[in-house]
């Protein structure tokens, strides 16, 4: 176990004298709720009474914060690892990192979008032990922030289907609707269902397999990639393909993607090309 601590620096205006109060309790509140969803994330079990404000230091205001409940030694190296790729984030051009919800980095970006012009803030966390403790130095402005939030909002739309087991099915809701797990990710994925398909529904669930393929209208976030969710208009039971039929599907469409890879093919249609 090993003592989490993290450093919230925000650079006022050069011609200022330092940093409005009110402005560093908007950018301080976001900035803790952004290290709570990050916690959450990665299972950190850490309390709102465990944030702990340290004294600051001279110069910019730093903010310093250390965790007084213990933390793994590998959870704490991995969150402080997250704080990093995130910072460095830049919409169009990086991937949000793994097990890192949009939640989490629509948050993140509220850190900054209660800045100024010509301000900034960074976000670092160090672990105790370490010889060479890293923090991010990435520094963080309103206009990226806008940028990031942009981008996390933009919801894609199309037809497609997802392969599955039922996780839950929620009656009360308005609409109705089922969580499915989607076979290759593991994700659950909210499937919203008409009141005629619930028969339907519970005799596949009766199936050897339990797979379903639901299709309709799906709704994703461009970045991160991730389904929000289906409208469903079909669903089927997954039959298991043999293994002559499996062969059968090797070079069955070789000029699909044309002249690029199966990757850059993908890329293209997330992207609207």
């Amino acid at each position: 176990m090993v003592s989490l601590k993290i450093q919230v620096t925000i650079k006022g205006e050069p011609k200022r004298a330092g940093v409005q109060f009110q402005e560093l309790l908007r950018v301080g509140g976001e900035a803790y709720k952004f290290l709570r969803l990050l916690a959450v994330d990665l299972s950190l079990d850490l309390k709102a009474e465990d944030w702990i404000a340290l004294p600051p230091s001279r110069g910019s205001y730093v903010l310093n914060l250390r965790c007084d409940s213990p933390v793994p030694v590998t959870r704490a190296r991995s969150y402080r690892a997250k704080i990093e790729r995130i910072s460095k984030y830049r919409p169009k051009r990086s991937k949000v990192p793994q097990k890192v919800s949009r939640e989490t980095m629509i948050q993140f970006a509220k850190v900054g979008e209660q800045l100024g012009s010509g301000e900034s803030v960074k976000i670092g966390a160090s672990v105790r032990g370490e010889k060479r403790p890293k923090t991010a130095t990435h520094e963080l402005s309103r206009d990226r922030s806008l940028a990031i939030l942009e981008e996390m909002e933009q919801t894609l739309h199309y037809h497609g289907s997802v392969q599955g087991t039922v996780h839950n099915i929620t009656l009360g809701a308005s609409p109705p609707y089922l969580h499915l797990r989607e076979l290759s990710s593991q994700k659950l994925v909210k499937c919203i269902y008409k009141p005629e398909h619930y028969r339907r529904i519970i005799k596949l669930l009766g199936t050897p397999s339990h797979v379903l393929i639901v299709s309709g209208e799906i709704a994703a976030s461009r970045e991160p990639r991730a389904i929000e969710s289906l409208e469903i208009d079909r669903i089927e039971e997954a039959h298991e393909i043999t293994d002559e039929e499996f062969e059968r599907l090797f070079g069955s469409a070789p000029d699909l993607t044309g002249d690029l890879s199966t990757d850059e093919f993908l890329d293209g249609l997330w992207d609207g090309e």
